[in-house]
């Protein structure tokens, strides 16, 4: 573990409250990704990794994909296409 929560959580809580909150609001907003612009997109990479470097009490100069590694999870862009792969899927079968 590379990561100190200095608030006194545990890593495995903190870990536990990121996926369950962020990681899932971002996944249930997937699909409004497509409309956004590229600067907006941008924002929001560059905010993810450091509102989870300061949740989970890494240092600033942690990697951004040991972070995802840590929390174990794929990073935004990876669930991006798993999670829109899964929506064209659905809408697929549905419609046969």
């Amino acid at each position: 573990m590379i990561c100190k929560n200095k608030s006194g959580v545990p890593f495995q809580v903190a870990s536990q409250l990121v996926k369950a909150v962020i990681i899932s609001k971002l996944d249930y907003g997937c699909a409004l990704y497509r409309e956004l612009k590229r600067p907006t997109l941008a924002r929001l990479d560059t905010a993810l990794p450091n509102v989870l470097r300061r949740i989970l009490g890494c240092l600033k100069s942690t990697p951004i994909p040991t972070i995802y590694i840590e929390l174990r999870v794929a990073c935004p862009k990876t669930r991006k296409k798993k999670l829109e792969a899964e929506y064209c899927l659905k809408k697929m079968i549905k419609s046969c």
